[in-house]
């Protein structure tokens, strides 16, 4: 008998396989090399401009924030009639309405919790005189209790600030 030299179905197919495998590796690892080889390349200018502007921005949001924070007036009693008694004759006296808002802005700032809601309804009551004066009567009145709890409590707490 003879002996048959030569590749059988199965050896063609592991040939070919092979083949392919390696012709898949060397294509991979051109790739590879190429990317790793050559350097990535940089950043175009606007991208970096918008970068930094936007962490420029986030710096002085932050920075905003702590300074707000810190220089915040406390909200206290002190702190309240110390305003009233800078605002006294803006606060008791017959003035512009603008000036009584500027005067109610301040105070709202500062005024502790028991008198605050009050102190809000006279601001925004100044800001509705300003907007629309045909409402200043209507307005005033509905003022007037917001107005004397305001009275009671500098009268109350604010003695020593008064004279």
């Amino acid at each position: 008998m003879q002996r048959r030299v030569g590749v059988d179905k199965y050896g063609l197919c592991i040939i070919f396989m092979n083949l392919l495998f390696y012709k898949w590796a060397c294509y991979y690892e051109c790739i590879m090399v190429q990317q790793h080889d050559t350097p990535p390349a940089p950043p175009k200018r606007h991208v970096l401009l918008r970068r930094r502007s936007l962490i420029i921005a986030a710096c002085a949001v932050v920075l905003a924030i702590i300074i707000t924070l810190i220089l915040l007036p406390p909200r206290s009693v002190a702190s309240f009639c110390r305003v009233v008694k800078e605002q006294k004759t803006t606060l008791m006296g017959n003035v512009n309405y603008e000036k009584s808002l500027d005067a109610y802005k301040k105070l709202e700032a500062v005024s502790p919790d028991e008198i605050r809601p009050d102190i809000t309804a006279i601001r925004k009551g100044y800001e509705t005189m300003i907007r629309n004066p045909a409402e200043v009567m209507s307005t005033g009145f509905g003022m007037m209790g917001s107005e004397g709890r305001r009275s009671d409590y500098i009268r109350n707490n604010c003695t020593e600030f008064l004279k």
